[in-house]
């Protein structure tokens, strides 16, 4: 009885309340969407205490703003709302850009690139804002079945669908399917698209992985974004987003890694990309949405999260 009512909440939650929340301008959408996020975290104490145990654990000591990430997800979650209710022109003057020399040079490659980024700050905005450049975005999903979530209408697999949907509808084109190898995205990067990549996907759940040191542990992270580069001989141009304490926007676009001839190269080019990761997440605690689960990517259980 209490899934039953917790899921019928949890559609009015995502059905109702997400869509009159990304009624209101910008900002105030996005401070709305934080008190949403700061709701779930006090209904879901557990899941917060989570979060603090593996945050203490990888930064040490108290860390409040990787406590906050609930509030960055709220955000990510309302997007899809704002992408489909408002001109993108009037979301795009909250947006802030750094890096954009960066941006330009491998625009200025004339092919496709491979997007490197991770699950901060939430990411659906940049298909529109590429798309505004004259660009051909596109990104990798993994295929979501519906015998994953129980229940006669869940919240979270519809929610799920309709997120799906609008993300296809801000691309342009359907999503590439994880599973499939990498030829069809190999193919699709050389004519030109640019492919949105996440590093931090749970091993589990991705393909081919390597072994790599984060937060000075040994880590797994997917390896199929630097192979589809190197293969596709197209520049890795490392990407990240926040929400920032004004509720605004910054796109974040760092130094490419151009196309890696050797696989020593290919390899150099993935642990470089895991430190800028690890960099990210430390000087921006609170955008990464991984803090609950963040031990599914070590080698080795957390001993601090054991005790």
């Amino acid at each position: 009885m209490f899934a039953v009512m917790w899921n019928v909440l949890s559609l009015i939650d995502y059905f109702l309340i997400l869509p009159v929340l990304s009624l209101f301008p910008v900002p105030l959408a996005y401070q709305l969407a934080r008190l949403r996020g700061r709701w779930h975290a006090w209904w879901n104490p557990s899941c917060a205490a989570r979060a603090s145990l593996h945050s203490k654990a990888l930064l040490g000591g108290e860390n409040t703003a990787a406590g906050r990430y609930r509030e960055i997800v709220s955000c990510d979650e309302i997007d899809a709302y704002l992408f489909l209710g408002k001109p993108f022109r009037r979301v795009a003057k909250f947006i802030r850009v750094e890096g954009e020399e960066y941006l330009q040079e491998v625009k200025r490659h004339g092919k496709g690139a491979v997007l490197l980024s991770a699950h901060l700050g939430g990411a659906l905005l940049s298909n529109p804002f590429l798309r505004t450049l004259g660009l051909t975005p596109q990104y990798i999903m993994r295929p979501v079945g519906r015998d994953e979530f129980p229940g006669l209408l869940p919240a979270l697999y519809l929610y799920f669908r309709f997120r799906t949907w609008c993300a296809t509808r801000a691309v342009g084109a359907p999503p590439l399917l994880s599973g499939r190898g990498v030829e069809e995205a190999v193919e699709a990067v050389r004519r030109g698209t640019w492919l949105w990549v996440a590093l931090d996907v749970p091993p589990q759940f991705a393909g081919r992985t390597k072994r790599a040191e984060f937060f000075g542990r040994p880590a797994q992270f997917p390896y199929g974004a630097f192979l589809i580069a190197a293969r596709a001989e197209a520049p890795i141009l490392p990407f990240f987003t926040s929400v920032d304490n004004n509720n605004r926007r910054t796109f974040r676009f760092l130094r490419p890694l151009w196309p890696a001839t050797t696989p020593r190269a290919t390899e150099e080019a993935f642990h470089h990309c895991v430190w800028l990761l690890e960099q990210e997440i430390r000087a921006r605690p609170d955008q990464w949405f991984f803090w609950e689960g963040a031990s599914v990517f070590f080698e080795a259980p957390l001993p601090e999260c054991n005790q």
